[in-house]
């Protein structure tokens, strides 16, 4: 009985929130408050914000409150730029979404090419490429993990052809912790592959993302 009660309570909560009566970014009421509307223990309670936490609808806020989540997903052009003279693209996309988003780079140096790296850059495995990070951050959390490639000395910057896949799959251990995604969890992927004018390539991207918030399009025109 305990258990198909909080479900009920879930499934209310929920309601709830679609219907906008706790818009994102609002906490939802207390504990205590939420054991006298719906005549229930503090276990029950907890199942059942439980379950909205596991689907995204709410996250843990300051202290012990629980905040909504904006579920708006936001969509990134992978035939976009990582960076834009003018607008950072997954700002960008953020804003078309309604939402606000940053970057933030995370690293920047240069590193021995892997095989797969060496691969897609044609050039050897061990030889020096640029290796550059960053994250893009919603609501304080990072969703989305970029890795760029690029060859050394650099090629003729300017894209003219891409390669593009994207698939869904178990993240690593390191990408499972940053983007804060329970075990078992599937991401969103992406690698990404400029060549110039020469057909000689340029740069490679890397992508992992919280499909829950991001999803991936490879609109060029």
């Amino acid at each position: 009985m305990a258990e198909a009660w909080w479900r009920v309570i879930a499934d209310s909560l929920r309601d709830r929130i679609n219907q906008g009566e706790f818009p994102p970014g609002s906490p939802l009421p207390n504990q205590r408050q939420l054991m006298d509307a719906y005549h229930c223990s503090t276990a029950t309670i907890a199942s059942a914000t439980r379950a909205l936490t596991a689907e995204g609808l709410i996250r843990k806020g300051e202290g012990a409150r629980l905040i909504v989540q904006d579920t708006r997903l936001v969509t990134v052009n992978l035939a976009a730029p990582v960076t834009a003279p003018q607008a950072d693209p997954w700002e960008l996309a953020c804003k078309r979404a309604g939402r606000v988003g940053l970057t933030v780079p995370t690293s920047g140096m240069q590193v021995p090419a892997d095989r797969d790296i060496a691969v897609d850059l044609q050039v050897s495995p061990g030889d020096m490429v640029v290796q550059r990070t960053r994250d893009a951050v919603l609501d304080g959390q990072v969703v989305m993990i970029d890795t760029v490639h690029f060859p050394t000395p650099l090629a003729d910057p300017n894209p003219t052809a891409i390669r593009t896949l994207i698939w869904s799959a178990a993240p690593t251990k390191e990408e499972a912790e940053a983007l804060r995604l329970r075990p078992g969890t599937s991401a969103l992927m992406a690698r990404r592959i400029l060549y110039n004018a020469e057909a000689q390539p340029v740069e490679v991207l890397y992508r992992v993302a919280n499909e829950r918030t991001v999803r991936f399009e490879t609109y060029s025109g």
